[in-house]
């Protein structure tokens, strides 16, 4: 992905952020440019650095050369290292930790007064934060005593749901006259989170700019596979088959659909066209997909059959039953056609079995409220295309702001709904290994620790590994040369040592990476004002309960 992303930018003469800095951290290599740079720098006497927490090696590297001694004695840096979320990117919260190292001569003071979030939001967060071993010591404080409301929703439910006292009270915030919708933001960790939401949220008449076309649900890839297969089904669209056709047999009944379409001497338009043509070459080749086209033809007749039977009936009551019956069949036609595609898909890990099932038992639920198909198809149609245009969006009475907790940095609002903030990348196990091996252990103190740890929780610790995805550990315990309990004799051999250390590498990584995501979490939390809403539920990101919860918990 990245090496065809660097080769679209070259042969379209583009650059990046990135490419600015390097291209300009290479010019300055040039005595003649960089005393040029160095020239115009030279009229400032004083410089200041905004988000110093988010500054990464090329941008220090750049400003440490272009500004003058002078200038560097005199250098103001503003940032918050609780705040320093985008290592994704490149940014280095070690600019802002070792400003001592950096500055020799720097000055500290502490802004530590947050006139954003209401105290009794503020109180909650601080304890999470406080968990992370490499950060700045300091006191939170709130400019805005006994404020700010804290408001806990508990489920039993895993996954999306509509029927969610949270998502009744954002409703209700939104549709009120009384409260600006731009007050309100719903904050996700994952852009994957938002596609469910959105489109509940579309069915209430409430519109969101997710920003990412592909994050809406009519064209996620799961939706696409079934509503396609249901409308070739229903409509006898060969078109909408075809471009399904390998999630019913793979690449290779792909090919033969194909195969069949070259034989014949007309463009298919309809399926039933296909069937003939199948019937005319599977009988003259010796095809082993005859079974798979017998397969389709059988669901394709009896939802056929159904429509008829429908049409044709004069009691209006029977044509509901059969409407609302034949939605079901469709599904149910379409969902057994392609489960060995995506058990294989589940299988490898191309697709999370957890959000298969989401989209699926979401789609059932839209389904079900329709009296007929061809409402629910057409129903879409139009939530698409108000959902890809902002033009359209622009149009609609109630809007809502949906961002990332990245791209909510930054700002604030006076309500916030945390949402989606699951253990899809932080598991309950693994969540140990930051309190054993936080980030900048050094490696005697590690070897110390592992040692305690390995005696007295061995299978605790290797839990936590294997959820953690430390894949050298996998090798090390495979070596036989390898011996845990004398760690001191293998780490003496050259092999073991460079194994040991490698994990001990990942390790902390994973652990580092933990401490982001608690930063994460607090960024989400401190953008509210007034009111801070949050759902748990039984896969909720473990570092959630690390949070002051209020006590009283509201159900659903």
């Amino acid at each position: 992905m990245i090496k065809k992303y660097q080769e679209l930018k070259h042969s379209n003469g583009y650059i990046d952020f990135n490419d600015m800095k390097l291209l300009l951290l290479k010019s300055m290599q040039v005595p003649e440019y960089l005393q040029y740079y160095q020239q115009i720098m030279a009229r400032f006497k004083i410089a200041v650095i905004d988000e110093f927490q988010d500054i990464d090696n090329l941008q220090w590297k750049i400003i440490s050369q272009l500004l003058s001694p002078e200038t560097m004695q005199h250098l103001i840096v503003i940032g918050d290292d609780d705040q320093s979320i985008y290592s994704f990117r490149g940014s280095n919260p070690q600019f802002i930790l070792n400003y001592k190292k950096l500055l020799p001569q720097a000055q500290k003071k502490n802004l530590s007064t947050n006139y954003r979030t209401g105290e009794k939001i503020l109180k909650r967060v601080i304890p999470l934060i406080k968990k992370n071993h490499v950060r700045l010591d300091k006191d939170l404080l709130s400019g805005k005593k006994d404020m700010g409301k804290f408001i806990l929703y508990s489920t039993k439910k895993s996954g999306f749901s509509g029927d969610s006292k949270m998502l009744r009270r954002l409703v209700k915030q939104i549709n009120d006259p009384k409260i600006n919708n731009d007050d309100i933001a719903i904050l996700v960790r994952y852009n994957s989170s938002r596609m469910l939401l959105a489109d509940w949220l579309a069915n209430q008449k409430i519109y969101a700019d997710i920003n990412n076309i592909g994050a809406i649900l009519q064209n996620n890839i799961v939706y696409r596979i079934v509503t396609e297969l249901m409308r070739s089904l229903w409509q006898d669209k060969f078109s909408y088959f075809s471009n399904q056709a390998n999630r019913i047999g793979f690449r290779a009944y792909k090919d033969h659909t194909e195969k069949v379409q070259a034989k014949a001497e007309d463009e298919f338009e309809t399926l039933s066209q296909y069937f003939k043509g199948a019937e005319k070459y599977n009988a003259t080749t010796n095809t082993p997909y005859k079974r798979t086209d017998e397969r389709v033809k059988v669901y394709f007749n009896s939802v056929q059959r159904f429509k008829k039977q429908m049409e044709q009936s004069d009691n209006e009551v029977t044509k509901q039953k059969l409407s609302q019956s034949l939605i079901k069949d469709l599904y149910k036609a379409t969902t057994k056609l392609t489960d060995r595609y995506f058990d294989y898909m589940e299988e490898k890990n191309f697709m999370s079995k957890n959000e298969v099932n989401d989209i699926k038992k979401y789609l059932l639920e839209e389904l079900e409220k329709y009296p007929n198909i061809d409402d629910f198809f057409s129903a879409e149609e139009n939530k698409k295309e108000i959902l890809t245009s902002r033009v359209e969006q622009g149009k609609q009475d109630n809007r809502i702001q949906f961002l990332s907790l990245h791209q909510a940095k930054g700002l604030e609002f006076k309500y916030v709904y945390l949402y989606g903030l699951t253990d899809k990348e932080v598991d309950r196990n693994s969540k140990i290994l930051n309190s054993w091996f936080p980030p900048e252990m050094p490696m005697d103190k590690f070897v110390q620790k592992w040692k305690l740890v390995y005696n007295h929780d061995f299978k605790y610790l290797e839990n936590a590994l294997k959820t953690a995805h430390v894949e050298k550990y996998r090798d090390i315990t495979n070596n036989n040369a390898f011996n845990p309990i004398n760690l001191d004799k293998t780490l003496n051999k050259n092999k073991e040592f460079k194994m040991f250390y490698t994990m001990y590498n990942e390790i902390e990584n994973y652990s580092a990476f933990i401490e982001e995501e608690r930063r994460l979490l607090y960024v989400g939390v401190t953008r509210a004002q007034k009111e801070l809403n949050l759902r748990i539920a039984p896969d909720s990101n473990p570092l959630v309960f690390e949070l002051e919860l209020p006590k009283k918990k509201d159900k659903k």
